[in-house]
């Protein structure tokens, strides 16, 4: 298998947490629209330029929308209510959170030689906020 190694970058996000692998973005919860929102606009930025990087519109695999976007959870994660003591993944769905990610754009050869590329989102841990309502 064939692949190109990008670096990933680490970032720390606010999110609303939907389920135990969707977040919308808090802008979008919040105001119904996510083109504010500086996490959207960096995914955004980032999949294009990844796109142009490699001249591949077709095969590029997103896994964000205007609205949210999909991660897979660390092996490891860490989870901390609002109190800052550890919590499940589950105690934290429909909160507001903050979200450490590690973002990687990915473009490699499957074993069945089809080039895979995209965007890969890892919870590395996640913060609950206390509900402000």
């Amino acid at each position: 298998m064939s692949k190109i190694f990008i670096k990933p970058k680490i970032m720390s996000i606010k999110a609303r947490l939907r389920n135990t692998s969707y977040a919308n973005f808090l802008e979008f919860y919040h105001e119904q629209s996510a083109i504010t929102d500086h996490f959207y606009k960096y995914l955004t930025d980032l999949s294009n330029k990844h796109k142009l990087l490699v001249q591949a519109d077709t095969n590029f695999k997103s896994n964000f929308t205007s609205e949210g976007f999909y991660f897979k959870v660390a092996d490891r994660l860490k989870c901390k209510n609002a109190l800052g003591k550890p919590c499940l993944i589950e105690d934290l769905i429909d909160r507001d959170v903050t979200m450490k990610l590690k973002i990687t754009p990915y473009n490699f050869l499957s074993d069945e030689n089809k080039q895979l590329i995209g965007i890969s989102m890892q919870a590395i841990e996640i913060t609950g906020h206390y509900e402000t309502r």
